[in-house]
């Protein structure tokens, strides 16, 4: 009896560490419900472990085939995404993405640069855009982290099957697109101006007249074009040769802290650290620079962000050690 019920236990366990969507809630966010036209929206994914026990997920990335979604245009209707999905074999089943209980996983979607008509304008070199009107946005994420590994068991087997994607539906969100004022639409042009110049290495002189004369004009400006630039000044600023432009990455990174576009800065942000920066170990001086920056701006987007990346990071380094690697 006693080993029925220890065998039991262990069953249960290692079901509540599968994909369980009931466990998990999925909110999509944006930082403001009324967008100029062109302006830049970005949707923070967050995806929670509501239950008491770990569960297994995948990493959530809307390039992904574990996500879909649906938004809705002035019109009614659905609006296509521009770009396709990456697809790949699944050969071998996947390790999952753990949340524990109260932990959750981020994704930003920037909407702006995948989703609405075929852009016709000559200032820039967006190919699309989303005309003012009422939007509304849902994704749903497929949680079960083995989808593509069995659905290839599957067809390899020539056996068909209906398999589980164990999905998870957000809230619905919605949001507007209005016309510029006079004013705000100069802002707008000087915008799109900058994002019509593009090649680093053929136009960058091009590029940073254009971007110095934005930002002497509109660096404290409350819409969101400024910090769209700024991600991409970013960008800039990892090009070889190239260390600085007129905004160093921690005068650019005191601008975003707020922003969900802060999101996109966690990747490289052990290079704003001297000591960091050649440092070639595997894990730790990512871990460390996600630490510093957490530290310095502590109740900030950016610090939830960057503390989420360090702890997946220790997660990876305690693995890799396991498995008798050096970093």
């Amino acid at each position: 009896m006693k080993k029925l019920v220890f065998f039991l236990l262990i069953a249960i366990s290692i079901y509540s560490q599968t994909y369980n969507p009931s466990l998990l809630s999925c909110m999509i966010s944006v930082e403001k419900d009324t967008f100029l036209i062109d302006e830049p929206i970005y949707v923070e994914f967050k995806e929670t472990n509501i239950g008491n026990v770990d569960v297994l997920t995948n990493r959530f990335h809307c390039d992904g085939p574990f996500y879909s979604d649906m938004l809705i245009g002035p019109d009614g209707k659905n609006i296509g995404r521009h770009g396709g999905i990456r697809y790949g074999l699944y050969d071998k089943p996947a390790t999952g993405y753990l949340l524990k209980p109260s932990e959750s996983q981020y994704f930003v979607i920037p909407i702006h640069r995948y989703y609405g008509y075929s852009y016709r304008g000559p200032e820039t070199n967006r190919s699309v855009y989303l005309p003012p009107g009422k939007y509304s946005f849902q994704i749903t994420h497929y949680a079960n982290d083995n989808y593509l590994y069995e659905k290839t068991k599957a067809e390899f087997s020539k056996v068909k099957k209906s398999i589980d994607r164990m999905l998870i539906v957000s809230n619905e969100l919605v949001f507007y697109i209005i016309n510029p004022n006079a004013e705000q639409e100069k802002e707008r042009l000087a915008y799109l101006e900058c994002r019509r110049t593009y090649g680093w290495e053929k136009n960058k002189e091009e590029i940073i007249r254009l971007y110095r004369e934005y930002f002497d004009k509109y660096k404290n400006s409350p819409l969101f074009y400024k910090y769209d630039l700024m991600i991409e000044l970013e960008m800039y600023l990892s090009s070889p040769g190239d260390t600085q432009i007129f905004y160093t990455r921690e005068e650019i990174l005191s601008e975003i802290k707020n922003s969900y576009r802060s999101y996109y800065f966690c990747g490289s942000s052990r290079l704003i650290y001297d000591d960091l920066k050649n440092d070639s170990r595997q894990f730790t001086p990512k871990i460390e620079a996600c630490r510093r920056i957490a530290e310095k701006y502590p109740d900030t987007k950016l610090s939830k962000y960057v503390q989420v990346e360090a702890r997946e990071f220790e997660r990876r380094k305690v693995k890799w050690l396991k498995e008798g690697k050096e970093e």
